[in-house]
């Protein structure tokens, strides 16, 4: 039995799952295409907003770079594995705002066959694209992602294997379920984009989202008496901050006003519940 040589070991393949492409031309497509693809995306992206390549240039040296067509998980440590997707989750972040881009999109292919951001970053991938349910986009990623037996978000699986769109009345129903549960991992993601730019920016796509599916979700919760006080309980602490003078986004403060004169008129505003808002 021939015994492999160091010089003879084969690399794992690319992933052939992909945003952009089918199957065939995705297979058709080297890795150093997909560098040159990526480039190109940031360079448009340069073009739609200085700030956000500003930010983006500060992976030039590892997650971008040239020599990141050599990165296979198999071959790196536990800590390096936890920093490149946390490198990852913050350049999906960055991203979020902008995922009408034709830019990001090329980008996204690039960390999709290179990095498997769709696996190891799922939640962050889901959340960034969840204010663009209604386009093709949307429907594109919840392909390529494993949602089917998600704990939370398997109800996306049967509209992404059947190829269509969800509608806005179905998902602010699962937003809903069990005291809102998904919707606040959503606000969690939205929150965390205050830190990475504090006022009216083009990340308002998130907080006008956000804003939009709050009153939707309170709608919901009055027609199902059970999970009232768990859901507002839920809720409490986002519009709390979104109220706090250190916020500084209009559609965050006027979306929440209105969640709080919608609770009001409708009574759903529980002893607990006001002594929690007050502090």
């Amino acid at each position: 039995m021939k015994i492999a040589q160091r010089d003879e070991v084969v690399l794992p393949s690319r992933t052939k799952l992909s945003f952009l492409f089918d199957i065939k031309q995705a297979a058709n497509i080297d890795d150093q295409t997909l560098y040159y693809m990526c480039q190109s995306g940031l360079r448009q992206l340069q073009a739609v907003d200085e700030s956000l390549f500003e930010n983006l240039s500060a992976f030039s040296n590892d997650i971008f770079n040239e020599k990141s067509l050599e990165f296979y998980r198999g071959r790196e440590t536990a800590e390096a594995i936890v920093e490149v997707n946390d490198k990852l989750t913050l350049i999906m972040k960055l991203l979020a705002p902008f995922l009408m881009e034709t830019g990001a999109h090329k980008v996204i292919e690039f960390l999709i066959r290179v990095y498997e951001v769709h696996i190891h970053c799922k939640i962050a991938v889901l959340n960034a694209f969840l204010p663009y349910f209604e386009t093709v986009f949307f429907l594109r990623m919840m392909q390529c992602l494993a949602l089917e037996k998600d704990e939370f978000y398997y109800f996306l699986g049967p509209f992404a294997r059947e190829g269509t769109s969800i509608d806005k009345k179905t998902l602010v129903r699962a937003f809903a379920r069990n005291g809102a549960l998904v919707f606040t991992k959503y606000s969690d993601f939205a929150f965390s984009l205050l830190e990475l730019q504090a006022t009216d920016s083009a990340a308002n796509i998130h907080w006008k989202f956000f804003g939009s599916m709050l009153v939707e979700v309170l709608k919901v919760t009055t027609e199902d008496n059970k999970e009232n006080q768990t859901a507002l309980m839920n809720i409490l602490p986002y519009i709390s901050r979104s109220l706090h003078k250190s916020t500084q986004v209009r559609e965050l403060k006027i979306a929440c006003l209105l969640a709080i004169s919608q609770m009001a008129c409708r009574k759903m505003l529980s002893v607990d519940y006001t002594k929690a808002f007050v502090q």
